[in-house]
């Protein structure tokens, strides 16, 4: 079976990453890209028959800010 474009089972173990990589074509290449975020803020919200939870989290010249918030 070709799982994104491998002749490699997905799971199976292999001895270097580089394995994975070398059955990705560039013609499959073309398909995909990179994208770089930085998450500064996420805001978590956690919804249940029991109760509802929220959270806030933020990232500012490498501290973390924590709170919770009213759902």
């Amino acid at each position: 079976m070709l799982v994104m474009r491998k002749l490699i089972r997905r799971g199976a173990a292999i001895e270097t990453p580089d394995l994975a990589a070398s059955a990705l074509s560039n013609t499959a290449r073309e398909n995909f890209c990179l994208i770089h975020v930085a998450v500064d803020l996420l805001d978590w919200v956690y919804l249940s028959s029991e109760g509802n939870r929220r959270a806030q989290f933020s990232w500012a010249n490498g501290e973390l800010t924590s709170q919770w918030l009213a759902p």
